[in-house]
């Protein structure tokens, strides 16, 4: 314990070099900003008409692409919506029968508490008949 503290004790304590010390400042890193595609320029400073079309037929084909995925999607979403509508009724039918199951085993409970009730009294009867 002591000697880890030592040696802790003994890099901070001024071999290092810090940025104020030098006055140096590190070389700052470029940013990652956003990447845009150059357009090759022909003629000095101006683009050509083609290359204008054929960057709107780029960005026409990536919107046709966007809307079809949104198109299936929405499809995916319109059946997943019946798929759940139709799980909760069955879901609220199979709970209507649970309880009614539950009722049904409640009455046949008793009923077999009544039928073993008589019963005995029968076997008692029988048995006094007997002697």
């Amino acid at each position: 314990m002591y000697a880890s503290q030592t040696m802790m004790d003994a890099e901070s304590s001024g071999d290092k070099r810090t940025l104020e010390e030098d006055g140096e400042s590190c070389p700052s890193t470029p940013s990652k900003g956003a990447h845009t595609q150059k357009i090759s320029k022909e003629k000095g400073d101006e683009v050509s008409n083609s290359t204008i079309l054929a960057a709107i037929n780029t960005l026409v084909a990536r919107f046709d692409t966007q809307e079809r995925k949104f198109e299936v999607l929405s499809e995916q979403l319109k059946q997943n919506c019946t798929l759940i509508a139709s799980l909760e009724k069955a879901s609220e039918f199979n709970a209507a029968e649970v309880k009614d199951c539950k009722t049904r085993v409640s009455i046949l409970e008793k009923e077999v508490e009544h039928l073993r009730a008589a019963n005995a009294e029968m076997k008692e009867k029988a048995s006094e008949q007997d002697r």
